[in-house]
């Protein structure tokens, strides 16, 4: 491992290897090894930034004197710079690096140091820099007193003056910078000087503060940078003067400087951040118009926030946002979930938006949550929307059953305009040359059956061949549930007999229809006898054949002791497939018992009964 190493650092120092190449045999050894020879080899072969921190912290600290008394004589051939290097050779103020460039609160010794005094300044120049990124104003004091004041340049005067600012005040950073200038006539405070200075009254929402030392600026005849004007942003935002906020981005267009997307981010995100969605949405719409058009990663946090204090407007605009950008990647990811999000919330402008945009680039929707979108036009009284939308799930091959299409069917039976515009919906599907799905005309002819309207059912059944379609079971069902409901008796068993003409298999819903016409007929027996067929066929009867017999049971007189017992039955039977009313056991139980029943369920009948 040792030779290994070291053949990396001759290598490396060569220039033979990248600094990138060079890191996969630092990283395996310097634990273990701990050498200056690995270390002065990175350093030397213009490292990128993780390459030179990962080098620099494999040195051992403890053995700094011993590595600078065995540091290489100037002049010294590389071979012989080579033989004087030493597993135990180290530099103490490379020691001070982290990971990936973040500065350590050792302070680097002042002398005796393996680098040139110019390397040692340009370190801690760096070092302080990175101390003001990570928000380390302390750290920037502390590394500034390894500097001499008289030797101080440019970017460690504006980092100390912007550190002092954050951690003494204002006023103690005018006091520091009056000195530095003083000490040293090359240093002239600029733009950059104050906007580190300005960050103070940023931290605090100061704006007369910042507003004052903007003058005082002009004054000296300083002209603010972007970057002053952007702390000038979001101090005013923060103070919630968001007229002067709005004005920052007129006035510095007056003075030259033009706002860029991050100037729109401090107004956006200090919005966001308090809270005021309408405010960052309006500045967002300003902020595109202008074409500083954010990232997919600005957007998606947007997004978040807008999602979460629930501003459809904002969610729909970043939505947009990130569709312009990279339309097939995000589309597919981001609107199932906000479609999803927008159904369970019941925001119909939103939940329409989203499914609008979803059939414009053509992204898949799982049909629970078309459903969804379904449900809220109903619960919206969009119902012929909703209609539209079962109809294309059922062209689909997905159509639309049990509860969500009843709900569907009951909306529209409401009204027999909706009916008749449904109807027309179909029409203007076969006259464009689609296929009309067959559920959707069997939805019409239920919705007409819950009318009881006997014309507006057969009419539609009546188009069949127009369509080109063939009745099945629901269809006939449909049929005898309006002949039932309007008690055309004969012509339900007309129907029954079409049926089994066309070969069409009866289902527990038909049976459940043949029981209840045999009851209104009084064909009592014929009535078991289809309950029985329907067991036989291994078919499960539907809920409300159990409680047909098991009223038909109860009100039979004639035979009271062979029906009490067959309601008995129907009722145990009742309770293995569904869960029984509890007027239905009480009905059983008064008749057992002969006791006059109560429907306890309509407390304004007794009212009205004892009036």
């Amino acid at each position: 491992r040792t030779d290994r190493a070291m053949l990396a650092a001759m290598l490396a120092r060569r220039g033979k290897i990248r600094p990138e190449a060079f890191v996969t045999a630092l990283s395996a050894t310097h634990r273990t090894l701990g050498h200056s020879s690995l270390a002065h080899a990175a350093l030397r072969c213009r490292p990128t930034a993780r390459s030179l921190s990962t080098a620099v912290g494999s040195l051992d600290g403890a053995a700094a004197a011993s590595a600078a008394s065995e540091a290489p004589a100037a002049g010294a051939s590389p071979a012989a710079d080579e033989a004087q290097e030493t597993p135990a050779q180290a530099a103490a103020e490379s020691s001070n690096w982290k990971m990936y460039g973040e500065p350590s609160t050792q302070h680097p010794p002042r002398h005796n140091s393996p680098f040139t005094s110019g390397q040692v300044k340009a370190e801690l120049r760096q070092r302080m820099q990175a101390a003001i990124r990570f928000n380390k104003p302390h750290q920037v004091l502390e590394l500034f007193e390894q500097i001499n004041p008289s030797e101080c340049d440019t970017i460690s005067f504006n980092c100390v003056i912007e550190a002092t600012a954050l951690t003494s005040g204002v006023d103690a950073a005018k006091e520091k910078m009056a000195e530095l200038v003083a000490k040293n006539s090359d240093l002239i405070p600029q733009s950059t000087t104050y906007a580190g200075i300005l960050k103070a009254f940023e931290a605090k929402g100061d704006a007369e503060g910042a507003t004052a030392l903007l003058e005082e600026m002009k004054q000296k005849g300083i002209s603010p940078d972007l970057s002053c004007y952007n702390s000038l942003v979001t101090t005013y935002a923060l103070a919630e003067d968001y007229a002067s906020a709005e004005a920052v981005f007129q006035n510095m267009r007056k003075e030259g400087v033009v706002p860029t997307r991050f100037t729109y981010y401090r107004y956006i995100n200090t919005c966001l951040a308090k809270e005021d969605a309408e405010r960052a949405y309006r500045m967002l719409v300003a902020m595109e118009e202008e074409w500083r058009t954010p990232d997919l990663e600005s957007y998606k946090r947007m997004m978040h926030h807008f999602l979460q204090m629930g501003h459809s407007q904002g969610q729909m605009r970043c939505l947009q946002g990130m569709m312009a950008l990279d339309p097939q990647k995000e589309a597919k990811q981001l609107i199932p979930q906000l479609l999803h999000d927008a159904t369970h919330k019941r925001n119909l402008t939103q939940v329409l938006s989203i499914y609008k945009m979803a059939e414009e680039f053509d992204v898949p929707i799982e049909k629970f949550d078309r459903v969804g979108v379904m449900m809220t036009m109903v619960q919206a009284d969009r119902i012929i929307d909703a209609f539209r939308m079962a109809t294309a799930l059922a062209r689909d091959g997905k159509p639309v059953r049990d509860a969500p299409n009843d709900i569907l069917t009951r909306a529209l039976s409401q009204k027999p305009a909706l009916v008749d515009e449904a109807y027309y919906t179909l029409e203007k599907m076969q006259d464009s040359g689609e296929q009309v799905p067959l559920a959707a005309v069997n939805t019409i002819i239920e919705a007409s059956a819950l009318m009881g309207d006997l014309d507006r059912a057969f009419a539609t059944w009546a188009e069949f061949e127009r369509f080109n379609l063939k009745p099945d079971t629901t269809t006939y069902n449909a049929l005898l549930t309006t002949c039932i409901n309007t008690r055309e008796l004969s012509s339900a068993r007309r129907l029954l007999n079409r049926m089994k003409a066309d070969g069409i298999a009866q289902d527990a819903e038909t049976m459940s229809l043949r029981c209840s016409l045999h009851v209104m007929q009084k064909e009592f027996d014929v009535a078991s006898r289809v309950y029985l067929e329907c067991i036989s066929s291994g078919l499960v009867p539907t809920k409300r054949m159990f409680l047909t017999l098991i009223n038909m049971n109860v009100r039979d007189k004639r035979r009271r002791e062979e029906n009490m017992k067959r309601a008995q039955e129907l009722l145990e039977d009742m309770g293995k497939h569904y869960q029984v009313p509890d007027m239905m056991t009480e009905k059983v139980k008064c008749y057992v018992e002969n006791k006059p029943f109560e429907d306890f369920r309509r407390p304004e009948r007794q009212f009205f009964q004892q009036r």
